[in-house]
């Protein structure tokens, strides 16, 4: 795993209380397999905004909630934290 994805489920593993290590799926797991509601999603997300640095939006967001089709998995959120601090940075 990369530093990202160690931090990533760090995070997960801090604020909803899953190992990611202990899913079959690991970070393709989406927040609604573990569980997570729309409060969980918040309190990630700001978890996830202070750790990476950078500023997710409510459109960013909404792939991410348990009632979005096609639901993103956690390596998407990764995805895109990364993305943002790459154009961040760039």
């Amino acid at each position: 795993m990369t530093e990202n994805e160690i931090a990533m489920a760090a995070i997960v593993r801090e604020h909803l209380g899953v190992d990611l290590d202990a899913q079959a799926t690991g970070l393709a797991t989406t927040l609604e397999a573990i569980g997570a509601d729309s409060l969980d999603i918040i309190e990630l997300s700001m978890a996830v905004e202070d750790h990476f640095e950078v500023t997710l939006t409510d459109e960013d967001l909404e792939p991410f909630a348990p009632d979005a089709l096609n639901q993103k998995t956690i390596a998407d959120l990764l995805a895109l934290v990364e993305g943002k601090k790459g154009a961040s940075n760039g």
